[in-house]
């Protein structure tokens, strides 16, 4: 029988084999790799899960983004609607809105422009002064002037200003300032108990009587610069009066 080399090999080989499998230690350490790689496989399957999850909860926090985004522009296509309708009076083709009148907010405010600037066209009509935090109080051209000329002569917080009367054409009868009316409403409210004021006219000129709580005629200071001031002026003389009364008891 002829030495056959490669099946020599072939033998030794298979003899080596069965030698370690019947070395403990080669089994434990066998078990052990085998153990480490079960290990890593399941560390890769939770990472994986993990992975999968975040990128699911990324997905649908996409999808919201996108939600957002579409609700967005429709909010901003509507803003811009409203915005050209109340300020330029257009559709979103950029024509005029019909209508009575047309033209949306762009109306009221050209007609508003249109009162300003007639306001400010007028005369004043009145002068008022206060201390800042304090009511306005009456006061004459000559004084507000002199606020306005030489301020430093006046103690910090107080000033002046002047009063304009709107367009009559522009107001409703119910809405027109009547001065006049006004100091008498003031009278009737402010009056001490017993004191009157008598309004007289006549074609050439017209005044004002002060009666006390006795019906005598009380001279009071005025410049009768103009009717109602004249009203305002006895008021405040009443009540000045009818203080210093109190205050000497």
């Amino acid at each position: 029988m002829s030495f056959n080399p490669l099946l020599s090999l072939a033998r030794n080989a298979k003899r080596q084999k069965m030698d370690m499998q019947c070395d403990p230690q080669w089994v434990l350490d066998l078990a052990a790799e085998r153990d480490q790689l079960r290990e890593e496989r399941d560390s890769l399957e939770s990472e994986c899960s993990r992975v999968t999850g975040q990128n699911a909860r990324l997905h649908d926090q996409i999808v919201e983004l996108y939600q957002d985004r579409d609700q967005l522009r429709a909010e901003l296509i509507k803003a811009n609607d409203r915005y050209q309708r109340d300020v330029y009076g257009l559709n979103n083709e950029g024509d005029p809105i019909g209508g009575e009148p047309p033209g949306g907010y762009a109306n009221d405010n050209a007609k508003l422009r249109a009162e300003l600037d007639a306001i400010r066209g007028q005369k004043p009509v009145a002068w008022q002064s206060r201390f800042t935090d304090e009511e306005w109080a009456k006061c004459s051209r000559g004084h507000f002037d002199w606020v306005k000329r030489e301020p430093e002569a006046f103690p910090g917080g107080y000033e002046a200003r002047e009063l304009y009367a709107l367009p009559p054409q522009q107001l409703g009868a119910e809405e027109r300032d009547v001065p006049l009316h006004a100091a008498i409403n003031r009278a009737c409210g402010e009056l001490p108990d017993g004191w009157s004021i008598e309004v007289n006219a006549e074609r050439d000129g017209a005044w004002v009587a002060l009666l006390n709580a006795e019906l005598e005629v009380v001279e009071f200071p005025t410049n009768n610069e103009r009717l109602d001031y004249t009203v305002n002026d006895a008021v405040e003389f009443a009540i000045l009066s009818t203080r210093q009364a109190e205050e000497g008891e």
